[in-house]
């Protein structure tokens, strides 16, 4: 039985987006197949007769040829929604949130800041955008330190 969902440029289209896609996660077909398709037909389809196809098999290796190791790695997006996956799926509350805390990292939702690290009177301090004052030393012999620092957060 031959079901055609696409025209032949469609389904070229389509076979190389999903040989990129299952090169990213080769043990999830599903994934891959669901990356590129959302109707279910469709994406049955796939699964049955693209995962193993010469076509599709001949533009993983294209890909590969083209892109090496870079073309296995997910995207920032696919890999985030690995991590919320496994978050969700967790059993302990610790294991839980250090999922999701990676999953923010990931995502960009925790600000890092910058973290340039001063070597004041040989005490490492993490900077983050505020001005250090040494508690030591009076203001006035490190007046010219700190027009330094501001300076430098000014030009951040």
């Amino acid at each position: 039985m031959s079901v055609d969902f696409y025209t032949a440029d469609e389904a070229t289209t389509k076979k190389k987006e999903f040989a990129a896609a299952l090169m990213r996660d080769p043990l999830h077909p599903e994934k891959a197949a669901l990356s590129i398709e959302s109707r279910a037909t469709h994406v049955s389809y796939i699964l049955n007769n693209w995962q193993y196809d010469r076509e599709v098999n001949g533009y993983m290796a294209e890909i590969r040829e083209e892109k090496g190791a870079a073309a296995t790695i997910p995207t920032k997006e696919e890999f985030a929604a690995t991590l919320f996956s496994e978050g969700n799926a967790a059993r302990t509350s610790d294991v839980k949130l250090d999922y999701f805390k990676l999953f923010a990292e990931v995502m960009g939702y925790i600000d890092k800041g910058k973290g340039t690290v001063v070597n004041n009177n040989n005490n490492l301090i993490q900077q983050r955008n505020v001005i250090v004052l040494p508690a030591k030393r009076p203001a006035k012999e490190i007046e010219g330190e700190l027009m330094e620092q501001q300076r430098q957060l000014i030009n951040e």
